[in-house]
């Protein structure tokens, strides 16, 4: 016969029955960081632009809050994300631009105060500019960057991109499986899209929709996948929408290496979730350092160690007013390491923007949203006082001077894939430094050469070569010019001149593959092939990723 439990027994099974069915306490929601990288804050339909397709993150935005002026502090992948992750400045944890920077242990992030509280840690990333080597994997239990498969080769005429990030819809169904390992306890998982980066090429109908406006099509495919995801999650995550920076689309310049115009550094900022009022659009200027302080207060998880220069928007999430800030900062040191050109620093607030380089800029926002207006020369005192606070703001917060790390050559074949090549060598700052105002209008030039050779347009070439002989002559250390040059000087057969511009490239750059690359190329149709073999094989030594170089010596073999 039984025996019939006692009160207190069936309190007890009540009260284990609630516990185990009830795991992730009510003020510790699950959250679900998002970054989509290379998303302009007004290429979103709830920002006000007409042309797009973006329902998701509209709806988003309408059941949350949605932050109007959002501000990055960086225009580059790595420094920004590093600053979503630790709510500091970059002169504070020292990542300032890609590839050349790792983030030291002693700067705490977001994901080790989580674990701290007991939550699950995960990060989901879809570019090797983000691979854990550069530290971001701090605190996380596991941090999927499985993004380059060593055994598999580029191939001539493919994407070299396509080696060196993932789709969205590989990122999506890897969170949505992590999610589901996770169920029943809290965690905070962080997941990066790459998709809107440049080339813009959207799959599927979607890119055949948008095939006049590429751009917006993979915005449009970003939506899809962070859609998927959020309705994924559930109704008790708490959800974070950003970006690391933004674009041109021909704003001051086309992509996003040059300059920390609006267009560049203005993000979307929407959270949506458990403890958030159905705010809507929030004015003033708040900043990507925000993020954490404000996830860590919602969470009621202990900042620790973290050491966040931003603020709380609690407030903001309760249906309160925004707590009063610093203007937000934002900086491009990407322009030094690339061309050899001067760093910009800028603080920008509800009105004003002032940008601190060897000209400097100053702009009425409200008066001038577009940053053509230069205000400096005809307002000196609000110009000083501006950089009175940048200055102040550098002082206070600047940690280190540098965490710099070595760059692999291997780390230069993958970044140089996606655009980013450092032709400057490191610790250069010394030199005379020019202004990126005044450099620019060479980068479109620059990036066309290819396209006049694989064309044989020698007329274009042949007005190049004055152009890029100018570059150089204000610009005397950049690997590029030099190679480009050699480039075009080969094709318009001048070779004497072509091998002294390749030899200033390698001896500038002597661990990167293209200047092997391109002079072994060029002395290949030269039929100079001992010579071409010596640097394709170097080439090949440097970068055994890219397939290119391997498949002109075999070219070689086969004659």
């Amino acid at each position: 016969m039984n025996a019939i439990p006692s009160r207190r027994a069936i309190v007890l099974v009540a009260l284990l029955s609630l516990t185990l069915g009830c795991s992730q306490e009510p003020d510790q929601p699950s959250v679900l960081l998002v970054t989509i990288d290379t998303l302009r804050a007004d290429r979103l339909g709830c920002y006000g632009y007409e042309g797009a397709d973006t329902p998701n993150l509209d709806a988003l935005a309408e059941r949350g809050v949605q932050f109007l002026s959002a501000m990055s502090q960086s225009q580059t992948t790595l420094p920004s994300h590093t600053t979503i992750l630790t709510g500091a400045l970059p002169p504070y944890h020292g990542v300032r631009a890609n590839g050349l920077y790792v983030l030291e242990p002693d700067v705490e992030t977001l994901a080790e105060r989580f674990r701290a509280k007991g939550y699950r840690t995960g990060a989901i990333v879809a570019s090797v500019v983000l691979d854990k080597s550069y530290g971001l994997d701090q605190g996380f239990e596991s941090y999927d960057d499985a993004i380059v498969d060593p055994t598999r080769k580029h191939q001539p005429g493919e994407r070299m991109e396509s080696q060196f990030e993932r789709r969205g819809d590989e990122i999506t169904r890897l969170a949505k499986q992590w999610i589901d390992e996770h169920d029943g306890e809290p965690w905070f998982l962080w997941v990066h899209y790459y998709d809107p980066h440049f080339p813009y090429a959207a799959p599927g109908e979607l890119g055949e929709a948008f095939k006049s406006r590429p751009y917006d099509g993979e915005v449009a495919y970003a939506d899809r996948q962070v859609g998927e995801l959020i309705d994924h999650a559930g109704d008790e995550a708490l959800v974070v929408v950003t970006s690391d920076h933004g674009e041109g689309l021909g704003d001051h310049e086309e992509t996003h290496r040059l300059f920390i115009y609006e267009p560049l550094i203005h993000v979307p900022l929407l959270i949506a979730g458990p403890g958030v009022e159905a705010v809507g659009r929030t004015a003033g200027v708040v900043s990507s350092i925000d993020i954490a302080p404000t996830l860590l207060d919602h969470c009621d998880v202990p900042p620790g160690g973290l050491v966040s220069q931003g603020r709380s928007l609690e407030p903001v999430l309760r249906g309160e007013d925004l707590p009063a800030g610093d203007p937000a900062y934002a900086e491009n040191v990407h322009v030094f390491h690339t061309y050899g050109w001067s760093p910009l620093y800028g603080l920008r607030d509800v009105r004003y923007k002032f940008i601190e380089a060897p000209e400097p800029e100053l702009y009425d926002l409200q008066q001038d949203p577009g940053e053509s207006n230069n205000l400096a020369a005809a307002e000196p005192d609000r110009l000083s006082a501006y950089r009175e606070r940048l200055q102040e703001l550098m002082q206070k917060t600047q940690r280190r001077l540098s965490n710099s790390r070595e760059l692999s050559a291997e780390d230069r074949a993958r970044l140089a894939s996606l655009g980013y090549v450092h032709a400057v060598p490191t610790g250069e700052a010394e030199e005379v430094l020019a202004d990126p105002k005044d450099m620019a209008r060479f980068v479109p030039l620059i990036r066309k050469i290819p396209m006049f050779i694989r064309t044989r347009n020698a007329p274009a070439m042949r007005q190049a070569v004055p152009q890029l002989e100018e570059f150089l002559s204000l610009n005397p250390k950049n690997a590029v010019g030099h190679e480009r040059l050699g480039q075009v000087l080969a094709a318009l057969d001048r070779p004497e001149e072509a091998d002294e511009h390749f030899q200033s490239a390698i001896d500038l750059t002597p661990d990167f593959f293209r200047p092997y690359q391109s002079w072994g190329e060029v002395l290949l149709e030269r039929g100079e092939e001992d010579r071409a073999r010596e640097l394709l094989e170097k080439a090949t030594e440097l970068a055994p990723l890219i397939e290119d170089s391997q498949q002109l010596l075999n070219s070689l073999e086969d004659n």
